[in-house]
């Protein structure tokens, strides 16, 4: 090696470990006013969204509330190929499923983990970085049950607006975006993904933009990242923000409830620096905590179930089925394919000086995306003939448990019994591998999420009510019977692709690959991809479970609006990410278009 080329390595050996990559950014708030226009509870996917478009009003002052802390303290949380290890830190929430009776049976305690940003930027900080809209046909159904303004067409220019699409194939798209704040790329790290979309043709299925006109087909994946470094809403959105003096952002400061004066939000008590405080609202308070903390939140402010409120010792605010129509995408465990070409991502290959320093050089190499390489959307021979939402997605990835410690970090991060993952996975010790998994895409059991007591600092308790409806069980029997057809395709053979076996310490009853083995798998071993959603339900006035209108205002009240994933009435049929952007995009819109 020359010795600029081992000056270029040191450097970016150095930069890589002590985080000298980014630029100087704009400071948390150290002061908090008596009172703003707007107090905004959650900086993810929509709250950061919201308090960057309405401080774009001088006139307003506007107060961002969150939980977790500054995503700036976190290094590894803006390179995109660590996204993995912020699933066990501070940046995440460390809750859990109640124990399930139809689920996550190879879990310790038949709980599933449900690790979700707590951290500026929210799950956009801790995700894949996957830019997946969902089908068209999730928000038309969502404007025909009622929630008038929220189909596809009345939609697509709020997903446009946060969107600038770096792929030059699609920039003459009318279905894209190219000024927003939400960097796009296809970042091909590996030839996996070209491969997985070949395998995909060969089965009679179509390579397309699935963020298009059409979204059943396959394609390489889009990642939300910019030139190597992870494109969250924290700093697409929220830090250019801050630099404007009506706009505070305050971290480690959990909010305790909603204050009401009758049926008028007029404030909010949080905890900051140790203290109780509040601070009251002029004009409205928004929930953007996401689907898990905006019920809690508003249970604990009087705003939910009666009955439930009142074993908890709780004054009423208003009779709403808070907490009620909890959806979750479920994910297969992959099926894993040893290759015999050296085109997949280990974390040998991942760990080693030189990508650390490629990446810290230029942001590029195989740190500079995550491990998903391809994916795509289809129905279900399951699903209702009359249902035009795709039920399943598939992915394409490098695998998630090679070495001993990456093991150990997916055991972690999901609960799962020790003698399950050493069963699924074995020991691959860094062999080239893929694997294939995917996404029970359109739920169709619902859950629910219950406050555990009137304390704020309890979590609360998740009942997804995981695979109660057989339809879902089904669908994902069929992601598994379809990854086994990629494998034997003749792209995936050409490459040495040979499956291995899936023995199982729980399923060894059943005829090995039988219906009856499959549904033991998928009862045993399918897990959350972090998509929980539907918990203040948006629907028409006389929707009885609807938490809030399509103006995204709280039925009954006044001053008061939910704005993220948990309004959703049905999960969208892909990662839920750019779907929650686009409500934050579409709720600050209607907030503004009021004043």
């Amino acid at each position: 090696m020359s010795w600029w080329k081992l000056i270029a390595l040191a450097l970016g050996v150095l930069a890589y470990n002590f985080g000298f990559r980014g630029d100087s950014t704009p400071q948390v708030t150290d002061i908090i006013h008596a009172s703003y226009d707007y107090v905004i509870v959650g900086s993810g996917a929509a709250g950061s969204v919201v308090a960057a478009r309405l401080s774009e009003d001088p006139s307003l002052r506007v107060l961002v509330l969150e939980a977790g802390d500054d995503d700036l303290r976190y290094p590894s949380i803006r390179v995109p190929g660590k996204a993995r290890d912020m699933w066990m830190s501070s940046a995440t929430w460390d809750d859990y499923t109640v124990p399930q009776k139809n689920a996550c049976l190879g879990m310790k305690s038949n709980q599933c983990r449900w690790p979700h940003g707590r951290v500026l930027g929210g799950g956009t900080s801790v995700n894949f970085m996957l830019y997946v809209r969902g089908s068209r046909h999730d928000y038309d159904g969502w404007s025909k049950s009622g929630c008038e303004g929220w189909s596809y067409e009345e939609v697509l220019p709020f997903f446009k607006k946060s969107e600038s699409m770096q792929d030059s194939k699609l920039k003459n798209s009318e279905y894209h975006g190219y000024n927003g704040p939400i960097v796009v790329q296809d970042r091909p790290i590996s030839p996996i993904g070209d491969l997985f979309v070949r395998a995909a043709e060969e089965l009679g299925y179509r390579s397309i933009d699935i963020n298009g006109a059409e979204q059943e087909g396959f394609s390489r994946v889009h990642y939300t990242i910019n030139n190597g470094v992870r494109s969250s809403t924290a700093a697409a959105y929220l830090r250019p923000a801050m630099t404007r003096p009506n706009l505070d952002v305050a971290t480690l400061a959990p909010v305790k409830r909603v204050i009401f004066d009758g049926k008028r939000a007029t404030g909010v008590e949080f905890m900051w620096r140790g203290e109780n405080r509040q601070v009251s609202v002029n004009k409205e308070v928004i929930l953007s905590a996401g689907a898990l903390d905006s019920p809690k939140i508003l249970m604990l402010s009087g705003v939910g179930p009666k009955q439930h409120l009142q074993e908890h010792n709780i004054p009423l605010v208003a009779d709403l089925p808070v907490g009620k129509n909890l959806q979750d995408h479920l994910q297969m465990d992959a099926l894993v394919f040893t290759i015999d070409r050296p085109v997949s991502i280990t974390p040998k290959k991942a760990s080693a000086l030189w990508p650390q320093a490629l990446y810290s050089l230029n942001g590029e190499g195989l740190l500079g995306a995550s491990g998903v390489h391809a994916t795509g959307v289809l129905r279900s021979k399951h699903q209702p003939k009359d249902d035009p939402v795709p039920y399943m997605q598939l992915i394409a990835l490098s695998i998630p448990c090679n070495d001993d410690v990456s093991r150990r970090q997916i055991i972690d991060a999901h609960n799962y019994r020790e003698e399950v993952i050493e069963m699924l996975y074995g020991k691959l010790n860094n062999q080239e591998a893929l694997a294939i998994g995917g996404y029970l895409n359109h739920p169709l059991s619902r859950g629910e999420l219950l406050l555990q007591s009137n304390k704020s600092s309890d979590r609360p308790l998740f009942d997804p009510h995981y695979l109660e409806n057989q339809i879902d069980v089904d669908v994902l029997k069929e992601v598994f019977r379809l990854a086994q057809q990629f494998g034997k395709t003749k792209t995936m053979r050409d490459i040495g692709a040979k499956q291995l076996p899936v023995p199982h310490p729980y399923c060894g009853q059943h005829e090995y690959e039988s219906d009856a083995f499959w549904e033991c798998i998928v009862r045993h071993d399918t897990k959350t991809v972090f998509h929980h959603s539907g918990t203040c339900k948006m629907g028409a006035k006389d929707d009885e479970a609807a938490v809030v209108d399509p103006q995204l205002r709280v039925r009954g009240l006044e001053g008061i609006r939910v704005i993220d994933a948990s309004i959703m009435p049905n999960v969208t049929a892909g990662n839920i990410m750019m779907a929650t952007i686009m409500i934050g995009e579409k709720g600050a819109d209607l907030i503004r278009s009021a004043l």
